[in-house]
């Protein structure tokens, strides 16, 4: 089973988030307000978190939203959309080419993708949704 980070919701890879940095180490033990793990920062600074309910760290990390402005998406999707720039910024590599070698699958996926921005369900290489 593959677990997720409880900062950003991304896939922890060997207890590692490669999208925020979260380090996953067992720590603590049975205190007074519950179990504890220990965490590190991508600086190595160690910071104790609360299983579920994670204490964060750095300011604009929202558990289970993106670090992709909202805003950036759209402006990018409407003047750059048919080129992919928007999926780049996202980092969907793959369908960011497609586009630019499509024109955006023929205009139809761009404008899908206005309207999936605009309505807040589309989502970042992680599957995370854009911020608001």
């Amino acid at each position: 089973m593959e677990s997720k980070c409880p900062k950003c919701g991304a896939p922890l890879i060997d207890g590692k988030c490669g999208y925020c940095g979260y380090i996953s180490e067992k720590g603590g033990g049975n205190q007074e307000n519950g179990d504890f793990t220990r965490a590190q920062t991508g600086m190595g600074q160690e910071i104790p978190t609360m299983t579920g309910s994670p204490m964060l760290y750095a300011a604009g990390i929202i558990p289970g939203i993106s670090r992709k402005s909202k805003t950036t998406a759209l402006l990018l999707c409407i003047f750059l959309g048919g080129l992919g720039a928007h999926r780049f910024y996202v980092g969907k590599v793959g369908t960011g080419i497609l586009y630019l070698l499509t024109v955006g699958f023929f205009g139809i996926g761009w404008l899908v993708d206005i309207i999936r921005i605009a309505t807040g369900s589309f989502r970042d290489e992680f599957g995370l949704p854009v911020k608001q």
